[in-house]
């Protein structure tokens, strides 16, 4: 597949993984529907990574940073999503996720300088992140203290995975990305059920078909798939222009809540859109990895 089929192929996957989230806590607990989550995902990944012979070897060369990513993937960011997605929409969690460019931003001018915000790409960001506060403005109210905390949390997320992205855009762009991805799930998957145990158990009419359902989808598309191609294509592609996916996802999960969640669709959402598809384009075309989206294989 080209560069840009992936790309557009991860904005799919993980535009529709904030309404499975929420599907799958209608049922579960956030620490449990999450750990129920990554035996999917290991399964799926150990899977491919004995078909196409995949070392594992690699990985023992960046050790301290595999256990980096891998802390703060599922231990650290996916835990704060599903604790935080609790008291806020679908929509409105991708909204919060969406800082991330920033994030990537900040991150990169001190790890990244061939890659530092440019003038056009900043602008970009600001108009993108712009049409997704038009879109959500009365969402984002702060409202009750739980609704206040759960934007924090999904926010703080986007930070940890800022960090982890210019972490492997910098240090580990040569690693396989099947073996970092199964390394990244089989560590969460050691801790997350620690984390579960230390909040409310699950009654067993918690573990129904749909809360089944939503979490195989999660695992195999959210978290095995989608982070194998994106581990991928963050080898060929500046980090900035990675994360531009997350103004991309709250279209999505806006879609997606709208049959499934909803969640309002009126003159304001398509102003939003607009502003959010201008700044998205701005900033590609004002990032050092436009080549690589149009023409990368």
């Amino acid at each position: 597949m080209s560069t840009l089929t992936i790309y557009a192929l991860l904005c799919l996957i993980w535009g529709s993984t904030w309404l499975a989230i929420r599907i799958g806590l209608a049922d579960m607990p956030p620490f449990w529907s999450l750990s129920i989550r990554l035996i999917p995902a290991l399964l799926f990944l150990i899977a491919v990574a004995a078909y196409r012979g995949t070392p594992m070897a690699p990985l023992r060369r960046e050790k301290w940073r595999v256990l980096q990513i891998g802390l703060l993937t599922y231990p650290g960011a996916y835990c704060l999503v599903y604790w935080g997605e609790q008291y806020i929409t679908s929509g409105l969690a991708a909204v919060m996720f969406s800082t991330m460019p920033f994030f990537v931003a900040l991150f990169a001018w001190w790890l990244l300088p061939a890659e530092r915000l440019g003038p056009r790409a900043a602008m970009g960001l600001v108009l993108g992140f712009g049409g997704l506060m038009t879109i959500y403005w009365e969402q984002i109210n702060l409202g009750s203290t739980e609704k206040v905390f759960g934007m924090l949390a999904v926010t703080l997320s986007a930070l940890i995975a800022a960090f982890n992205t210019v972490t492997i855009r910098r240090w580990m762009a040569d690693m396989p990305a099947v073996a970092l991805s199964t390394a990244t799930v089989a560590l969460g998957g050691r801790i997350v059920p620690c984390v579960a145990r230390g909040g409310p158990a699950p009654a067993p009419e918690h573990l129904t078909l749909r809360a089944v359902t939503a979490a195989t989808y999660l695992g195999i598309a959210g978290s095995g798939l989608a982070f194998v191609l994106y581990y991928q294509l963050l080898s060929r592609v500046p980090a900035l222009t990675m994360s531009l996916i997350t103004f991309v996802t709250p279209l999505i999960a806006l879609t997606l809540g709208v049959f499934f969640d909803y969640e309002p669709f009126g003159w304001r959402t398509w102003t939003g859109i607009g502003l959010v598809l201008a700044g998205v384009l701005l900033a590609a075309l004002g990032s050092t990895g436009r080549e690589q989206l149009q023409h990368g294989d």
